[in-house]
């Protein structure tokens, strides 16, 4: 090498350095690749995978993985010429060069060759032998190695299955039919493919690079020399994975080891932010926070980015969690960032009421799958989520006093899919049982990340996202007596509804749903349309009024014409809306309407008159029929479409439904709170307790 670089033609040494130094850097990848790749055919072949990791590379293997290093090669034809001169003395290059190494090394460009003519005054086959040097020992499988960028498509449902592929790093969207609907995500360490390589059968649907990626690749051959009952085991476990993952609602369940952090301003304080939540998620597994400073040690002559590429890799695969912090501006580090997240995070101080320019071109602008969401660093956040939640691409808005341990906890936990959910049943009067399951929440020390609920459930749940405690709910939450003499003549409603309006607007003010610090939804039901409806944003006051709507009991909400009632209809415990949210794990769903109620009823033929049950309820000595009040009757007619509907919810293993006694209390049982309370607090408290214990570690303290 010392000749190559004393050349005249290149006197600093410069080129023939550069070139010296893809060398390595090609040298660098391959023998990654093959190493993972080892690493990964152990895996199937259950066994310990080597660990010398100076085995010698072998010509083939640099032909093999040409396509990986070819944007390593520096561009210019000087040093590629010397690069060509340095591989055919290490490495014994015949004059029949393989096509990939010939288009990875610039061979048949004419400025290539006239620059190696200039250099050695030679032909570049006249350096070469006649035949590659020795034959090379076989490994026995032939494995390939795929890289994806961001947008890549792997393949596409119809298509014949002629490979089964590992994912070793990134992110893949799993998507059907004509409209390309994602139905799955694939994560480090999991198989693609495999149901077609077992069967036989076209693809079942199109795979697409949500994040780059690096893919193992094994061809029909190559499966079938590896193939052991253990390999069959895990790719059939795999299979059976996933189908439960559906059955259960699951597939959409989040699975982020990687996330990028966009401050939207030079105000936002990032590094105080990223140790917090840094923190924070080291309960759950080793964590590194990343910036552009780290990149210090990497080449600068990698124009392809891929020694950083393979460096991040590394990290992700030595950690469970990755933070990349990105810059204010748009730089080639804040666009790496966003390739390689799972989840973008725009950090947003309390007066960025809009994006930056690096937030607006690298996130909101951007068209690919990548979730993205809004952390509001600061204590008065209401005003500014409103602007930010109107961005399209924005999934959720956060509310997060850094200061505060419990705000940056529940980021946490929602990052990486593992949030809390807390799901609260209609009942009327029955409702206040769920002030005390929070009670039981509180003392047991399980967080609330998020939650929901329909008709009572809706009122209690928004106390809670309001920040009350079960004491202040037991005072708040007790309805005035003149709200039960509101009554209207029965054209649309028996009530007027005005009353109860004024009453919640006493509490829940003109705040909107995304105002809430901790995340919140209820249900209606939509008449005109015949399905429900979740209210994630909007007026506060507008959606609960509407999922406590009782029909006949409650004039109707009207929302873009359309007609407004109690959720209690079609979706009594909205468990499954909750499971849709992908930042929530374990779910508590409390139920507190029983499958058999309003029993114990007279026999009054086949006609009744109201008049006869007044006249008995004020005679003296006369029989009272035992008959529930119309209002019981219409309550419960109510529950019948969603207590038929929740035998069908699957509930996941680390999941607790609640199904509280509560018979001894009415439907109008409104001036009991406190006794309510107390009873649902005594059935909760111990299965709370218990279910403390299943829930996965690093949730809850």
């Amino acid at each position: 090498m010392a000749a190559i670089i004393s050349n005249p033609q290149d006197p600093g040494g410069e080129q023939s350095r550069n070139a010296a130094e893809a060398l390595s850097l090609i040298e660098a990848h391959v023998r990654y690749i093959c190493k993972r790749i080892r690493e990964v055919l152990a895996e199937f072949e259950s066994h310990e995978a080597p660990t010398d990791d100076d085995q010698p590379l072998r010509l083939s293997d640099l032909g093999r993985f040409a396509p990986q290093w070819r944007l390593l090669v520096p561009d210019d034809p000087r040093t590629r010429a010397i690069l060509i001169r340095l591989l055919i003395q290490k490495y014994g290059l015949s004059r029949s060069f393989s096509a990939p190494l010939r288009g990875a090394c610039g061979l048949d460009s004419a400025d290539v060759r006239e620059a190696y003519r200039r250099l050695y005054e030679s032909e570049i086959e006249d350096a070469c032998p006649d035949s590659e040097a020795g034959p090379e020992e076989s490994t026995g499988v032939d494995a390939g190695w795929l890289s994806l960028n961001r947008g890549d498509v792997l393949c596409r449902q119809g298509e014949p299955a002629e490979h089964l592929y590992y994912l070793t790093s990134g992110r893949l969207g799993v998507f059907v039919g004509q409209d390309q609907h994602q139905v799955g995500e694939v994560s480090r360490g999991e198989y693609v493919g495999e149901m077609a390589m077992l069967t036989g059968e076209p693809r079942s649907a199109s795979v697409y690079a949500l994040r780059d990626s690096e893919l193992l690749v094994l061809d029909k051959a190559s499966f079938d020399a590896i193939q052991t009952p253990e390999t069959l085991r895990r790719l059939t476990g795999q299979v059976i994975t996933r189908l439960r993952r559906t059955i259960q609602g699951q597939d959409q369940s989040r699975r982020v080891s990687t996330v990028a952090i966009v401050p939207s301003s030079s105000n936002v304080p990032l590094d105080a932010f990223c140790r917090g939540l840094q923190e924070c998620l080291e309960r759950q597994g080793s964590v590194v926070s990343l910036s552009s400073k780290q990149l210090n040690g990497i080449p600068a002559v990698d124009p392809s980015g891929a020694a950083v590429a393979e460096w991040l890799n590394r990290q992700e695969l030595e950690h469970a969690f990755v933070l990349y912090r990105a810059e204010v501006d748009a730089t080639d580090w804040s666009q790496r960032c966003l390739r390689q997240a799972d989840l973008v995070l725009v950090a947003a101080a309390p007066g960025d009421m809009q994006p930056g320019a690096a937030a607006q071109l690298l996130v909101l602008d951007d068209p690919s799958a990548t979730p993205c969401e809004v952390v509001l660093l600061g204590t008065d956040t209401g005003y500014a989520a409103r602007r930010w939640a109107r961005w399209k691409r924005v999934g959720r808005v956060y509310h997060v006093d850094p200061e505060n341990g419990q705000d940056v906890e529940r980021l946490a936990r929602c990052i990486v899919g593992s949030g809390v959910g807390l799901v609260l049943g209609g009942g009327a009067a029955r409702g206040y049982a769920h002030i005390g399951v929070l009670r039981a929440l509180a003392e047991a020390g399980i967080p609330v990340d998020a939650v929901g609920g329909t008709s009572a459930g809706a009122l209690v749940a928004a106390g809670h996202a309001l920040g009350w405690t079960p004491e202040e709910m037991l005072d708040r939450l007790r309805i005035p007596d003149r709200i039960k003499w509101d009554f209207s003549p029965p054209i649309v409603s028996v009530t007027r509804g005005v009353y109860l309006r004024r009453w919640l607007e006493s509490w829940l003010g003109d705040r909107d749903i995304e105002d809430l610090r901790i995340p919140y939804f209820c249900v209606s039901s939509n008449l005109t349309r015949a399905e429900p409806k979740v209210h994630t944003s909007g007026p506060l006051l507008k959606a609960v009024m509407a999922s406590n709507s009782g029909p006949a009991l409650l004039p109707p909400v009207v929302e873009d014409g359309d007609l407004l009632v109690d959720g209690a209809l079609l979706a009594n415990v909205p468990t499954d809306d909750m499971r849709a949210q992908p930042q929530i794990g374990p779910i508590l769903a409390v139920d507190v309407s029983p499958p058999v109620d309003l029993a114990s009823n007279d026999d009054y033929g086949l006609g009744l008159s109201g008049w006869r049950l007044l006249r008995d309820r004020f005679i003296p000595g006369r029989k009272r029929v035992r008959l529930p009040s119309l209002f019981a009757v219409q309550l419960r007619s109510q529950l019948l479409a969603s207590l038929a509907q929740r035998k069908q919810v699957a509930y996941g293993p680390n999941d607790l439904l609640l199904r509280l006694s509560l018979e001894d209390y009415s439907y109008l049982d409104y001036g009991n709170i406190r006794a309510i309370a107390d009873a649902a607090y005594e059935q909760a408290a111990p299965l709370v307790t218990e279910w403390k214990k299943r829930i996965p570690p690093g949730i809850v303290g």
